[in-house]
C-alpha cells in the first residue's frame, strides 16, 4: 500500500533521495506511517531518516509500537535499537508492552532493543524479559537472555 506522502516524496526525486529534505516534507509522523509502505527504499529512507533525528523521533516511534501494521511497529522498535541509550530510554515501558505482541519479530527487536539502551533506563524490564525466557522461540530465549546480560553488565 502506498501512502499519499511517500507518493508526494517520490514525484520529488531530489526530495526523496535527501533525507533532510525528505523530513521537511513529510514530518515525523509521515516518515513512521512510511514504514507501513510497500517499497522497500521508502521504508529504509524512513528509517535512515529518523534514526538522524534522535530524541525528536522517539514519540513517534513510541506510537509505533502499537500500530495496527507490523511492518510498522518491527521498524519502531529496531529504529529504537539503533538510537540506543540515552535517546531511546524514554521507550523502554513501549518495549516492554511490546514483548507481549503476537509477532515474534516485533517482540525479538523489542528484546534486542533493550539489552541495547541497557542499565539504568531498561533495568525496569529484566522482570519483562525474564518472563520471556520461557518462550516458545529459541532465538527469542537467546535474545532476551543476552538483552538481560547487556542491562545487567551496564
Amino acid at each position: 500500500m502506498l501512502y499519499a506522502n511517500t507518493t508526494l516524496a517520490r514525484q520529488d526525486s531530489q526530495a526523496y533521495n535527501t533525507p533532510m529534505k525528505w523530513l521537511k516534507r513529510l514530518g515525523l509522523s509521515a516518515l513512521v506511517r512510511a514504514f507501513g509502505d510497500a517499497d522497500r527504499f521508502v521504508r529504509e529512507n524512513a528509517t535512515t531518516t529518523l534514526v538522524k533525528f534522535g530524541s525528536s523521533a522517539v514519540p513517534p516511534l513510541i506510537m509505533a509500537l502499537s500500530d495496527p501494521v507490523f511492518r510498522v511497529r518491527f521498524l519502531g522498535a529496531k529504529v529504537l535499537g539503533r538510537m540506543g541509550s540515552p535517546t531511546a530510554d524514554a521507550a523502554v515501558p513501549a518495549l516492554i508492552a511490546a514483548l507481549d505482541d503476537m509477532h515474534g519479530d516485533v517482540r525479538l527487536t523489542a528484546a534486542e532493543t533493550l539489552g541495547r539502551i541497557g542499565s539504568p533506563a531498561a533495568n525496569v524490564a529484566i522482570p519483562a524479559l525474564r518472563a520471556c525466557l520461557t518462550d516458545s522461540d529459541d532465538e527469542m530465549r537467546v535474545s532476551v537472555a543476552e538483552a538481560i546480560r547487556q542491562i545487567e553488565l551496564a
